[in-house]
């Protein structure tokens, strides 16, 4: 199951040690809520693997600034504090953790 972050504590959870995915959301659009469902089965299948977030764009734009976040929805994957993917378009739950895996592969 993923959580939903604000901007101070989304730069708490990407500091960590490890791998996070962050999903960056408009939640009053139509688009948006339907990828959070798919977003949701992501953070299932990487449960206890990699822990999984949710930031309202419309809630903290800051965040958006900081990690230069154009669209939404958007997924952002950390590796100790530093990006290693950006996915933004919507897909659909497989094809995300399909992505999410070959980045992890990646040095």
């Amino acid at each position: 199951m993923f959580k939903w972050v604000n901007d101070e504590d989304l730069e708490r959870r990407i500091s960590m040690t490890g791998v996070v995915a962050v999903a960056f959301v408009n939640d009053t659009e139509k688009a948006s809520r339907t990828f959070l469902d798919q977003f949701q089965q992501v953070a299932t299948a990487f449960d206890g693997v990699i822990p999984c977030y949710a930031l309202s764009a419309q809630d903290n734009p800051t965040a958006l600034m900081e990690h230069k976040v154009y669209k939404q929805p958007t997924t952002v994957l950390y590796r100790d504090g530093k990006e290693i993917a950006r996915y933004e378009i919507l897909y659909g739950h497989q094809m995300l953790c399909e992505r999410i895996i070959a980045a992890l592969k990646k040095p």
